[in-house]
Formats: structure tokens, C-alpha cells, sequence
């Protein structure tokens, strides 16, 4: 598949080098995943692991342990 390059992608570069985080919004299917990790370092899916909040619990660094920017996924 092609990514198609969106306004945003030269807003968000400037964002996510001067914030600590930065929330991407919109409808469904409209490339906010995609968009994001073309720009994330590392990325954990928070919606895909039934074990997640044992995991939260028992490591919460490791939910964060990654190369910057970290991308968390929820939808």
C-alpha cells in the first residue's frame, strides 16, 4: 500500500520534537495509525493484548520502554 503524505505530517514532526505526547483525533479510517507510526520510533498496540493491565501493573516502565517517539495505540 502507498501512504499518502497528509497536512499533518509536517505539523506533527514539529509537535512530537517539542511535546512530551501528542494526541492524534478523528474518524475512524481516516489514517491516524498510519500517520502516527510513520513518525513513531516504537509503538505498542494498548487495544490488542488482553494481558495489558497485568502487564501495566507488574512493569508499567516496560509499556514505555522503546525508541522515541513511542506510539500508543488504542482505538
Amino acid at each position: 500500500m502507498t501512504y499518502l503524505v497528509r497536512a499533518v505530517d509536517g505539523v506533527l514532526g514539529e509537535l512530537l520534537s517539542a511535546m512530551g505526547a501528542v494526541l492524534i483525533e478523528g474518524p475512524r479510517g481516516c489514517g491516524k495509525t498510519t500517520t502516527a507510526l510513520r513518525h513513531a520510533g516504537s509503538s505498542i498496540r494498548l487495544d490488542r493484548s488482553s494481558d495489558l493491565i497485568e502487564l501495566a501493573t507488574l512493569n508499567p516502565r516496560g509499556l514505555l520502554a522503546g525508541e522515541t517517539p513511542r506510539l500508543g495505540c488504542v482505538s
